[in-house]
């Protein structure tokens, strides 16, 4: 094959457009098996208790594009707790985090016999089953959070590093992802 001078700018500009759109084809695939690394390996496999209730934290990862620029995301707010953790003094309880706190405890089942009382006035002699069990129980929580923070226990960093800890293999899966896509266009 013969180029010529004037051919120059033109196949530079093919060749480059042809190696940034299989390098942003390989982020994006790479990106995409980071977000299914967390949900399939990190999440299931943190000890001792997954941090999953509902799994809106887990189902809000998400890969997207802007600008050219391939970002792992999560527009759930409370992954962003899980993820980086909360010191103690930053804790704050209030009437959203110990509602919060008694319904999930309320999903969970949790037991609350101990903070059950006996109805006043009643002629039943059965106890009372309110949601003020559950508030009392979510107090308790609450205050334990007050006093280690939120996933910042002894045995891990500060939060549960979920993205950092899906990411030790990017390097080799965007080699493999960049070595596939380049050798499409050849």
């Amino acid at each position: 094959m013969k180029f010529e001078i004037e051919q120059h700018p033109e196949f530079v500009s093919w060749v480059s457009q042809e190696v940034h759109t299989a390098m942003h084809k390989a982020m994006l695939l790479t990106a995409t098996r980071v977000v299914a690394r967390i949900n399939t390996e990190i999440i299931p496999n943190i000890h001792p208790h997954q941090p999953v209730d509902r799994g809106t934290a887990r189902a809000g990862y998400r890969v997207e594009s802007v600008g050219g620029k391939v970002f792992i995301v999560n527009h759930v707010l409370h992954s962003l707790f899980m993820e980086e953790g909360v010191r103690a003094e930053n804790v704050k309880p209030g009437r959203a985090m110990i509602g919060a706190l008694a319904a999930w405890a309320k999903r969970k089942g949790l037991d609350v016999s101990k903070y059950q009382t006996q109805a006043m006035g009643s002629k039943r002699e059965s106890l009372s089953v309110s949601a003020e069990p559950y508030t009392k129980l979510a107090w308790g929580i609450a205050k334990s959070m007050k006093k280690k923070g939120i996933f910042g226990a002894q045995n891990m960093p500060s939060g549960l590093q979920i993205v950092h800890r899906a990411m030790s293999d990017v390097k080799t899966w965007l080699s493999d992802e960049m070595k596939r896509e380049l050798a499409k266009i050849r």
